[in-house]
């Protein structure tokens, strides 16, 4: 089974501050609840969403967290019309950067822990005043002194998860890495990580787009809207850096360091390809 926990996120004031109130339902696991608040509570990054203060009152479990005004990634890639125009190659790019940097700073940059995200996707990715993308909704992190952890229940989303998980129950960083890579391939593909073919039967977008890159033919898998507007090098980075965070063996794939290294590779060769001649 996989596991999932329900909360609603109201809006509110603190004086004059507009802030998100997350308010779990009672059958919220306590200890995950008081996971997500053990680490948004020691996370200082730009690109994860900060807690601004918490409540538990009996059965009532409450954390407040900075508002996040425009809304999800997924809203951005999979809403795109004339008031919401749709995200360009290098906008895109930047947001990825962003996520990848902010995972990496739950994966190394809490001092003697570990800090396992474990439900990446485009919908936990938020956008505030700035549009700096932001990592949301930890509450399934696992944070811990070790990289590896060991579960007979599934975390995360269908569509995002890591196979390995499936084979063996450890669960880890790698993880993070697999999800991600399908996040690459959504802001690449702007479709869902879950398709229909026309006997209306699911598939998976990772698994589709690493067949049509195997074969030659990453050109089918590009959102329309971007055809023609990508430099076929900075491409080309992108989608062997989304390919080899897909790697099915863990132990395979990159670092979110190395993503943040080649993403920003790719944004480099765009920003060139894209600068005005003198």
């Amino acid at each position: 089974m996989i596991r999932s926990y329900r909360s609603n996120v109201y809006v509110g004031y603190i004086e004059k501050t507009k802030v998100a109130i997350k308010r779990f339902s009672r059958d919220y696991s306590y200890d995950w609840f008081c996971s997500e608040l053990e680490v948004l509570s020691q996370v200082r990054c730009m690109n994860v969403v900060s807690l601004v203060g918490y409540c538990y009152d009996g059965h009532e479990m409450i954390l407040v967290h900075e508002y996040m005004s425009n809304g999800s990634l997924s809203d951005r890639l999979h809403s795109c019309n004339i008031d919401n125009q749709c995200l360009s190659w290098k906008q895109r790019l930047q947001i990825c950067i962003g996520v990848a940097q902010g995972l990496n700073h739950l994966h190394t940059g809490v001092e003697g822990k570990t800090i396992i995200h474990g439900d990446v996707k485009p919908h936990n990715i938020l956008f505030g005043k700035n549009w700096v993308a932001k990592i949301s909704d930890i509450n399934l992190s696992l944070s811990r002194y070790h990289e590896v952890i060991t579960t007979t229940v599934l975390e995360g989303s269908l569509g995002y998860l890591d196979p390995e998980h499936f084979l063996t129950s450890r669960f880890t960083i790698k993880s993070d890495v697999y999800s991600f890579g399908v996040v690459l391939l959504e802001v690449l593909c702007g479709r869902e990580a879950f398709l229909f073919d026309e006997q209306e039967k699911h598939r998976f977008l990772s698994k589709w787009a690493i067949e049509c890159i195997e074969a030659g033919s990453v050109e089918e898998i590009i959102d329309p809207y971007l055809m023609g507007k990508i430099l076929p090098l900075s491409l080309s980075v992108f989608v062997e850096i989304a390919s080899n965070c897909l790697l099915l063996r863990s132990t395979e794939r990159p670092s979110m360091i190395d993503v943040v290294r080649k993403l920003q590779l790719a944004l480099q060769l765009q920003e060139t390809a894209d600068a005005p001649l003198e």
